[in-house]
């Protein structure tokens, strides 16, 4: 019985059937279900059929208009079909007829002959034992867990002034439940304050030790090279040498390069460390080895005519792998790391652990799989769609190595989280034919004529189409060559840049298809 001050939950009313003696919930005057059990702390309510045709009952249910909805995870929606004929293994739906049948929407009717079936409705059922003759719905409002938790009677209030439904939880819970509403938040508030203010003061100690423990490295770092004459620049010093870091020349271990200015005479590249380097353990003492070790140095950068005869001994040395020895080597990993330099900068090919021995005869090679380093390896050795595996492989290379002469950069940025860089290399090579309608930009007009015939002959080297490129006896003319009857060849990329022609870019490697084991 409720006291005079509270009432029932609208939609909620039960009613007991005096025929069968079972707890009914009606939706409408024709739909009821038969109530098996509540769950008021889950707020759940589990409802049967009085026919025991739960689909039945199903089929006619709106809960637009009640307080419920429907609850289990485990309903899927099913069609129910009438078929003209019996399936032969598949039970059918006995209180609905000898040949209806449920089929749920993930289940697999390739085996079913379904031509005599036609649909009647879908619903939302389980076939299972567990929800096959149980339908569970759920309510939200009242929210009543809580207090029938703390063994109280959740209760609504006759309707106010207001007119809004008022919910309250009788008994000992009611008392309990106001006072934790108050404590709770108060000690987590409290908690979560010394929590705060002790990571505060842990970080402050921290940032503190660790500037100091920097300052002083940094004060034997200069104390230890103090014959070099090391000279201390400000922060606003270096942000006016490197013109507020507005030209980045690369990445490093340790930080970011940037290239600034002494003065009109004197290039500098100032290293901004990242912030790890100095919270991971060791990254620093390696920036100040580093810093010690290139302080000791004394070089200068190499010109154009020594890049240039690098690039033809590398050239020469490829074109003796292919045709000066018995049978052709085919190297499969030309790249920077791989050419040694000597006293006289004289390069030397080396790293032979991918190479290959072919007949100077045989125009391709089978590949168990690709080889080589991302960045210099050519496409026919990530799949067949662009053309036999053959010594054009080591051309695209040594294409590769020499754009990277000329750009000054990789022709991949490994530092990025995906192993490609924001701009395809070879197309920024051939926006330095396009940009302001010189060929390439440079202070003297020989070291530009270089420039050009090296990128010129490297765009030819990566073609995509291993018949574009030229042999490397052909690579050793055109670079000994003045280069002056040198054009450059189709740009392979998509993306159109200055208005020069673009083929067709090659879909991503790992959306090839690869070359199959034949070894």
């Amino acid at each position: 019985m409720l006291s005079s001050g509270y009432e029932g939950f609208p939609g909620f009313e039960l009613s007991c059937s005096t025929e069968t003696n079972q707890t009914l919930l009606h939706f409408t005057l024709s739909i009821n279900f038969t109530v098996q059990r509540i769950d008021y702390n889950s707020q759940l309510i589990y409802l049967g059929s009085p026919d025991g045709c739960l689909p039945r009952q199903l089929r006619h249910l709106d809960l637009s208009t009640t307080p419920f909805k429907i609850a289990s995870s485990s309903y899927t929606s099913f069609s129910f079909l009438n078929c003209s004929k019996v399936i032969i293994g598949s039970p059918p739906i006995s209180c609905l007829g000898p040949t209806v049948y449920a089929y749920s929407s993930g289940a697999s009717l390739y085996d079913v002959d379904l031509v005599s079936c036609k649909k009647m409705y879908a619903l939302p059922w389980s076939n299972n034992d567990e929800y096959g003759n149980i339908f569970l719905l759920s309510w939200s409002n009242p929210r009543c867990s809580r207090c029938y938790k703390a063994n109280g009677e959740c209760c609504l209030l006759k309707k106010q002034a207001s007119h809004k439904p008022e919910v309250e939880c009788s008994g000992d819970a009611h008392r309990i439940l106001s006072l934790k509403k108050v404590l709770i938040p108060g000690v987590t508030l409290g908690a979560i304050s010394i929590v705060a203010l002790l990571i505060a003061l842990y970080h402050a100690y921290r940032f503190d030790r660790q500037e100091k423990e920097y300052r002083l490295k940094m004060e034997e770092f200069l104390d230890d090279y103090k014959a070099l004459k090391p000279t201390r620049f400000s922060y606003a010093d270096i942000k006016r040498i490197t013109n507020q870091f507005n030209d980045e020349l690369g990445r490093g271990a340790h930080g970011t390069v940037f290239k600034g200015k002494l003065s009109s005479e004197i290039q500098v590249a100032v290293k901004v460390l990242d912030n790890n380097v100095i919270t991971t353990k060791g990254n620093e003492q390696d920036f100040v080895n580093e810093v010690g070790a290139m302080g000791n140095e004394q070089h200068s950068s190499l010109g154009w005519k020594k890049l240039q005869e690098i690039a033809i001994g590398i050239a020469k040395g490829i074109e003796y792998l292919h045709q000066g020895c018995h049978q052709r080597i085919l190297h499969f990993d030309i790249k920077p790391h791989n050419i040694l330099l000597d006293q006289d900068f004289n390069p030397k090919i080396s790293d032979f652990g991918l190479a290959k021995l072919c007949a100077k005869d045989q125009s391709a090679i089978s590949m168990t799989a690709a080889r080589g380093t991302i960045g210099y390896i050519a496409p026919e050795v990530f799949s067949r769609n662009f053309g036999s595996v053959s010594y054009k492989a080591d051309v695209y290379s040594f294409g590769m190595l020499l754009l990277e002469i000329v750009g000054g950069r990789k022709n991949v940025d490994v530092t990025s989280a995906d192993g490609v860089n924001q701009i395809y290399f070879p197309e920024w090579i051939y926006s330095l034919f396009s940009e302001s309608g010189e060929d390439v930009e440079e202070e003297e007009k020989e070291y530009g004529k270089i420039r050009k015939k090296l990128a010129i002959v490297g765009l030819w080297c990566i073609q995509w189409n291993p018949v574009d490129r030229p042999p490397m006896k052909l690579v050793v003319q055109m670079l000994e060559g003045e280069g002056d009857n040198l054009t450059p060849p189709p740009n392979p990329v998509s993306s159109n840049i200055g208005g020069v022609a673009r083929m067709g870019k090659p879909r991503p490697l790992q959306e090839l298809e690869i070359i199959p084991e034949t070894e």
